[in-house]
């Protein structure tokens, strides 16, 4: 079994004791999921291209930026602020 040190431990990180953890996990084992072959996923139910979904969520990125309270980040690709989390992925067999 994998074990996550202390300091990246998520349920640490997120001041949650055990029973707390228990009750997410348990709530998230009743989340409906089904697996779809790629290129046999059902419709979405949208009438819309690419460009319009995307548009679409430029526009939830925009108001959730405003309740946040915040302005949107504007910086360049190469000083975006990001983490590289390498694992140790050992090949399975």
């Amino acid at each position: 079994m994998f074990t996550v040190p202390h300091h990246q431990d998520p349920i640490a990180a997120r001041g949650m004791s055990q029973d707390d953890a228990a009750v997410l996990r348990a709530r998230r084992a009743t989340w409906p999921l089904r697996v779809v072959a790629r290129g046999a996923e059902p419709p979405d139910g949208l009438d819309t291209t690419r460009e319009q979904r995307i548009e679409m969520m430029w526009e939830l990125t925009v108001q959730a930026w405003r309740l946040a309270g915040m302005p949107i980040p504007d910086y360049d690709r190469a000083n975006t602020p990001v983490r590289l989390v390498r694992r140790n992925l050992r090949p399975l067999g």
